[in-house]
Order: C-alpha cells, then structure tokens, then sequence
C-alpha cells in the first residue's frame, strides 16, 4: 500500500507540474534553438502578460535585447514577430510554433526567405546562492584555447603572459567549462575598440571606453551587454589596464571594476546575442570576444565553485 501510494502521489505531482506549464502558456522565459542545414544557433525569448494581452522581448543570433511588437497565442499555437536589428531581412522577422509537450516546436525564415525550423525550451531558473564554496585558482592563460571558427583568421597571440588579439579575428573558447565561479582578469583596449567576455560562452560582460551617450548604460565598460547596466557609472579611459572580478553564480552576476562594485548580485534575464548556445542550464567555457576590436588580458584566473546552496 505504500508503495501504491508514492507511485499515485508522484503520478499527482507530475501531473499537476504539466497542468500548471500547460496552463502558463508561453509566459516565461524560453531558450531557442534554430537550425539551419546541418549548423544551429541560439537565440531567446521571453514573455509576459499585460492588462490587455501579452508583450515581450527577444535577442536573436548577433545584437541586443528588443522588444516584440505582435504577440499572439491561442490554442497552443504561438506567433510573434519583431523588427529586425543587424539582420538583412527585407521585413519584421516573424515566428510560429506549436506547443508540445514542455517544447515549441516551429518555423521562421532565413534572411533568403527559406524556412528553417526551431526548438524553445523553459529556460531553467538557475537561482542565486546564499553560500558557495570556491575551489582552487586555475590560471586560464596556462591553459589550453580553441578559436571560435578555424576557417577565420586567428588574431590571438600570448607572449610574456599578456594575451593580444589583433584582428581581423575569431572569437577565443577555453577548453575547460565551468558552472559558477570566480573569475578575476586585467584587461587593456585602445581608443574605441570593443570587445567582450562571454560567462559559460553565453553572457556577455561588455569591454570598451565609450561613453553611456554612444553605447547606451547596457553597452558600457562592464554592463552584461544590453540587459544589465552598472549600478556605478565612471569614464575608462583608453590604453590603461583595468581589474575585473565577476562572479557568476547560477544567474546572479556581481561585477567590481578596479574593486569598485559596479553590479550587485543581479539577476541575467538570458543569453546575449553571439553566444555559443542556449543550453543555459549547462557548464560552458570562457569566450573572448576577438571578431570585434583590438584587446589585452593578462592574470586571468578563475576560481570554480565546489559546493553551492541554490536559494
């Protein structure tokens, strides 16, 4: 009887879990997978109810967050459509999807009008922790590196401890993955040069010395790029070396810029355009961004965690 029991209460759970997503619909944030030919790429989504219907926002292979401007869903079935920003669409790019299950499953258009098709699972909550244990340091330059795409040219150089990227280049992946962690690097641009770390290959803490009026505060020296701005907003000027330490523990960011702390264990809604996928729920390595601008890093360290309470 007991036995019968756990297996009916266990039945109940699970049944009541489908109910509710089935219920929430597409609310939620969702972690999309588009597939083209034999290659896929990542994009996310995310939407909410308002008092008259259902809005949200979006951010595709490359750019930023956007909002959608056409959200409708009715028995089961998903559509929505939204401006395009470095895409060369010749209108609004537009998606549709049919719930099964706990996935989308749908279509949307390449940039030559062909159909492609895409996944979107629930992004997994990832909640901060109240108490994590750091492991030993591990210096990421002594390690070993893949470029992004070997058909590209290959920018990257380390001499003397000090790693160069002189483009044109491909964008740097560490070979070890990592869930939360510790990371602590010094990092050099020259005037107007851009580039950026990508946490678990997927969130983007933004470098460059441009100022809030060209960049916009998510586009600043140490914003996670188009979602997060710093809460402490100071000039960084070009050719001098600047300090970061960035902790990522599930979704929860904490950013000091030459020990200023200039993002407080902040919530990362979801991947930033460029990532290497949208499994979010997965290790992932340490990207540097090579494709965009010159840039140097030395003492890059990182610190994994042994043990963390999720709250």
């Amino acid at each position: 009887m007991q036995f019968k029991l756990s297996v009916l209460f266990v039945t109940m759970a699970t049944v009541m879990m489908v109910s509710c997503e089935q219920e929430a619909g597409p609310v939620g944030r969702w972690d999309l997978t588009i597939y083209k030919g034999k290659r896929s790429y990542p994009s996310w989504f995310e939407i909410e109810k308002t008092g008259t219907g259902l809005t949200g926002r979006f951010v595709g292979k490359v750019g930023s967050v956007r909002p959608l401007t056409i959200v409708n869903y009715q028995n089961s079935k998903l559509f929505f459509s939204l401006p395009v920003q470095w895409e060369k669409f010749p209108g609004d790019m537009e998606f549709s999807a049919v719930l099964n299950g706990q996935k989308f499953e749908g279509t949307t258009f390449d940039e030559k009008g062909h159909t492609i098709r895409f996944e979107a699972v629930r992004a997994p909550e990832l909640p901060c922790s109240n108490k994590t244990e750091w492991g030993l340091e591990i210096d990421l330059l002594a390690g070993e590196w893949d470029v992004r795409n070997p058909d590209s040219t290959n920018g990257w150089v380390l001499t003397e401890g000090v790693l160069e990227n002189k483009p044109p280049s491909t964008d740097l992946i560490s070979r070890q993955k990592f869930t939360d962690f510790v990371l602590t690097t010094d990092v050099y641009l020259p005037e107007k040069s851009n580039s950026g770390i990508y946490l678990r290959g997927r969130y983007e803490v933004q470098l460059n010395n441009l100022p809030p009026e060209k960049t916009g505060d998510t586009g600043i020296m140490g914003a996670l790029y188009g979602f997060l701005a710093p809460d402490t907003l100071f000039e960084t000027p070009a050719d001098q070396w600047y300090s970061f330490e960035i902790t990522l523990v599930g979704r929860c960011v904490t950013v000091k810029l030459n020990d200023i702390l200039i993002i407080d264990q902040r919530e990362i809604p979801g991947i930033t355009g460029g990532a290497l996928d949208s499994n979010e729920g997965d290790p992932g390595p340490i990207m540097l961004q090579g494709d965009h601008g010159p840039v140097k890093f030395k003492n890059m360290k990182i610190r994994p965690a042994v043990n963390s309470e999720r709250v």
